[in-house]
């Protein structure tokens, strides 16, 4: 007679005996490894490569900022990464369980959870700005290109030749926002000693829009404006999309990476290769480049450097002990944060030359010296110098709707997998209604305090009971004799174990003697098995139900 581990009623649920399907049965793993790759691509292109690496790139000294750039991230960040990332794959937890290493530092795990919770906040709100321009690009007349809209003041301003050439016939230069300045005649003992040539202080048409249309801003904080139902809608459908792409998890969200994240550098590549046909784009490019060696002596650079080399790689968020806990046991780690590192780079690399070509396309469209150009940070960047920008290139509707898509869905993929962070560690703290749990917890938190001082300081710095690879077969390659805690046998209510055996010895002895090493619950072929496991075998023993 052969028995199947099914007919004693246990189960190991978090492994896979089969050699096929997800390895942590109750977790879940990633169906591919591109899924994981792919996933944790989308996560790390975020903002810190949108706006803050060009902008630091572009002020801080060109290609010499890519020096302290490179050390720190061999000093600071690649040991971070390569920390997250193996402790999320060694124990199967998020990030707000995986400190059971040292519970002394759990804080840490409950602090990434709060950065993550704050970031899933504003950033789908900036996904939803991109969704407004996306859909206002398919408009014939780009809305935030001209003047005389309900939106706008009277100080609009309209870039145009026939403006710059007016300022010029007066010796003057033309600001960013639509002044024509003497600078010549700046007396620099007062600040305001400043000849403006055109009195009213102009606002480009960027800006109006993106502040008085999409962001309705107001007077102050007591001000309240009306909703902008459009916005709103916008930012339903962010939220809409993020719940599409992770209502089951990883299945549908290590899928859906497979269009969100290739979009993303499809699209770069191609305004890339579009801008640097525009004339002087290549100018602002090499402008840009140009190493200034003398930056490396400014602490404020290095500064600037170790901030965006943790920034970027989005570290100390969670999102990456989250992402890699879904991923098998022997997973090589080392070549994944190798693989990370060089996509992350790219990324910004790409973002910044973008920026600079961009950059040298406006000069040379307003005839302005590249010296007196200043880059602009931020939400700025984005939503008011890149679509200003973009109106400006022929068939401006392709490519306005093209950067907005891109900008939505990078933003996107770091919503995704934040929400998914989230979502992951309340589930790793709460499997399960706790109600008895938590009783035992205000009784036992007087009794706390009577463990003694050098106890207390042994369980803060020592490992959980319970902390360890997820999976039996996995902890026996380290630790043989240790089951986790939280994974026991299941064993379903109507299942019986015979033990307590007369005189032949027991048979809760047996199993453990003819079972497989490391407690796998599946017990080999014997031929005296059928006798053993009789009842009539054992006349004296009592039936006892677990």
């Amino acid at each position: 007679m052969n028995y199947e581990e099914s007919d004693f009623g246990i189960e190991y649920p978090f492994e896979e005996t089969g050699g096929s399907g997800d390895e942590n049965r109750i977790r879940g793993n990633w169906s591919l490894k591109l899924d994981y790759l792919f996933s944790i691509f989308g996560y790390t292109f975020a903002l810190g490569n949108l706006w803050r690496f060009p902008y630091h790139f572009g002020i801080n000294g060109g290609i010499a900022y890519l020096i302290p750039y490179t050390i720190l991230f061999f000093v600071g960040a690649l040991p971070i990464l390569f920390m997250e990332i193996s402790l999320g794959q060694f124990v199967s937890l998020g990030p707000a369980s995986v400190w059971k290493l040292a519970p002394l530092f759990k804080g840490i795990g409950i602090s990434m959870l709060f950065v993550s919770t704050l970031i899933a906040i504003y950033y789908n709100l900036i996904t939803a700005w991109a969704l407004y321009y996306m859909i206002n690009s398919l408009k014939f007349s780009l809305p935030w290109t001209t003047c005389g809209n309900e939106w706008n003041s009277e100080n609009c301003f309209v870039w145009n030749k026939g403006s710059i050439n007016a300022c010029r016939h007066l010796n003057g230069s033309l600001l960013s926002n639509g002044t024509c300045v003497d600078f010549n005649n700046i007396d620099p003992s007062n600040n305001n000693s400043i000849l403006v040539l055109d009195s009213n202080n102009k606002t480009m048409t960027g800006i109006e829009y993106f502040h008085n249309q999409v962001l309705m801003i107001s007077s102050g904080i007591l001000d309240f404006e009306t909703i902008n139902w459009q916005l709103a809608i916008c930012l339903l459908v962010a939220w809409l999309f993020v719940f599409l792409c992770s209502f089951k998890g990883i299945k549908t969200s290590g899928k859906a990476v497979y269009v969100t994240v290739l979009f993303p550098y499809i699209i770069l590549i191609v305004l890339l290769i579009r801008f640097f046909t525009l004339p002087g784009s290549f100018n602002g490019f090499l402008f840009f480049m140009k190493p200034n060696i003398e930056i490396i002596r400014d602490l404020k650079v290095w500064a600037n450097a170790a901030i965006q080399v943790f920034y970027s790689l989005s570290t100390c968020t969670g999102g990456l002990i989250t992402l890699s806990s879904y991923n098998k046991f022997h997973n090589n780690v080392f070549a994944d944060i190798w693989l990370i590192s060089l996509f992350d780079f790219l990324a910004s690399i790409l973002m910044s030359s973008l920026l600079f070509a961009a950059v040298g396309f406006v000069c040379h469209e307003r005839d302005i010296e590249l010296t007196k150009f200043q880059l602009q940070e931020g939400l700025q960047m984005i939503f008011v110098f890149f679509s200003d920008t973009l109106s400006k290139v022929p068939v401006a509707q392709i490519y306005s709707l093209f950067f907005f898509t891109m900008v939505a869905l990078v933003i996107f993929n770091t919503e995704l997998f934040v929400v998914e962070t989230i979502v992951s560690s309340i589930c790793d703290l709460f499997p399960e209604p706790r109600v008895v749990g938590g009783v035992q917890g205000v009784i036992s938190l007087g009794g706390s305090f009577d463990i003694a001082p050098l106890n207390r300081i042994r369980e803060l710095l020592c490992p959980a009971d319970d902390w360890g690879p997820a999976l039996a077969i996995h902890r026996a390659e380290l630790y043989p004799l240790q089951i986790p805690e939280a994974r026991k046998l299941m064993i379903p209510p109507s299942s019986k174990i015979y033990k307590n055996v007369g005189n032949n010895g027991s048979l809760e002895q047996f199993i453990d003697r003819y079972n497989k090493p490391f407690g796998t619950g599946i017990y080999p072929q014997h031929e005296d098995f059928d006798k053993i496991i009789s009842k009539k075998s054992f006349p004296e023993e009592k039936e006892t139900i677990i």
